[in-house]
């Protein structure tokens, strides 16, 4: 029993590791993103590159799609050309040579976006992480309130 405990409590913690980092991640992002500064940038170029790796003891491929994007942030002189991985749907909403919006962090305009991201409530951050953090407690909740099978011969 004791055993089984340390197992769900072990399990607790890599979960909560895991909504930290994701509520970090999103976090930042969603705090920044109003303060972005919006820019025309040129492709410069795209590229498709693909990366194996090792998964169940077979190798699998999957595609990155790359974005060159060339932009003069705000009160710059100097152009910043930046290669970005972007999803399928931005790859193939751009076309090299076009011009594109790009909103950059102008306290570090090498983070930018490429798509303006809608930001939502301040709650919506915490939604998905969050499910990494109740789900487990959940079934954790669910395993321990659970009856035991008294054995034949002890009275309950």
């Amino acid at each position: 029993m004791k055993t089984s405990k340390t197992i769900l409590v072990l399990v607790m913690l890599v979960f909560t590791g895991i909504t930290v980092f994701f509520v970090r991640h999103d976090y930042e992002l969603w705090r920044d993103l109003p303060s972005f500064q919006e820019v025309t940038g040129k492709v410069e170029s795209k590229r498709i590159e693909d990366v194996a790796y090792r998964s169940a003891g077979r190798t699998r491929h999957r595609q990155r799609h790359h974005v060159s994007v060339t932009f003069t942030p705000k009160d710059a002189a100097t152009p910043i050309t930046k290669d970005e991985t972007v999803t399928t749907r931005i790859y193939d909403m751009v076309t090299v040579g076009q011009p594109v919006q790009v909103f950059h962090d102008p306290s570090d305009p090498q983070r930018l976006v490429l798509v303006e991201r809608s930001v939502g409530p301040w709650w919506s951050v915490a939604l998905v992480p969050l499910l990494f953090f109740v789900l487990p407690l959940i079934v954790i909740a669910l395993i321990l309130a659970r009856k035991r099978p008294v054995p034949p011969g002890i009275s309950a």
